[in-house]
């Protein structure tokens, strides 16, 4: 996965709203006219908030921690199924946001949903079609969500290779319906069998987070 960030201008900071609608899992966009400045993971403490200032991690309904969120990532989305709590993986994004009074937007690279393993895939478990909710700590603003059958994702991983040999025309999504709630807040109905790609829009940027079903 790779990250780079830019400082914004006013009115590259406008046109950003412009190239949100353009992203999706595999692209790198850039929201701005000036050079962006790749960051490494011994830069990224200057991207986002410094050790200090992460709060003490606890256990959560998944057994991973919770810290305080580095402004330079994207929300995260916890998906509630059932009495389930499972957290999406957050795929590409294009997220801005204020330094030391400056607009800087970062925009991460990452394969795009057919190209993940299904194993340690993050998994919501249901028998049969379930309506489930997706929140995020920041309400979305706009989402549009395309399913893809794990069979097929398999076959073609088979004949590709591998999942991060597959191209994205290899496989043919299902765009659904989800409805966006006033709270910001996401529903869908899921089907065990099926991988969900959520391509999530916010104020300050874009998102998308992949999970599977079983």
């Amino acid at each position: 996965m790779r990250r780079t960030v830019a400082t914004l201008t006013l009115g590259a900071a406008l046109s950003l709203s412009i190239a949100l609608g353009a992203t999706a899992c595999n692209q790198n966009v850039q929201a701005q006219d000036t050079p962006a400045e790749e960051v490494t993971e011994g830069q990224k403490e200057d991207v986002g908030t410094s050790g200090e200032d992460v709060a003490d991690k606890d256990d959560d309904t998944n057994g991973t921690t919770n810290a305080a969120r580095d402004p330079a990532d994207p929300p995260q989305a916890t998906l509630a199924c059932g009495a389930e709590e499972v957290h999406p993986l957050a795929c590409s994004s294009t997220w801005t946001f204020e330094q030391d009074g400056e607009a800087m937007t970062v925009t991460t690279d990452a394969p795009h949903p057919v190209q993940y393993e299904a194993d340690g895939m993050p998994a919501a478990n249901v028998d049969e079609p379930t309506e489930v909710t997706a929140s995020f700590d920041e309400p979305a603003t706009f989402v549009d969500v395309t399913r893809y059958a794990e069979d097929d994702l398999a076959a073609a991983s088979e004949a590709a290779g591998s999942a991060q040999d597959v191209a994205a025309s290899d496989v043919i999504g299902e765009i659904i319906d989800a409805g966006l709630g006033e709270d910001g807040t996401v529903s869908l109905t899921v089907e065990p069998g099926y991988r969900y790609a959520l391509e999530v829009g916010f104020e300050n940027g874009i998102c998308m987070y992949v999970f599977t079903v079983r």
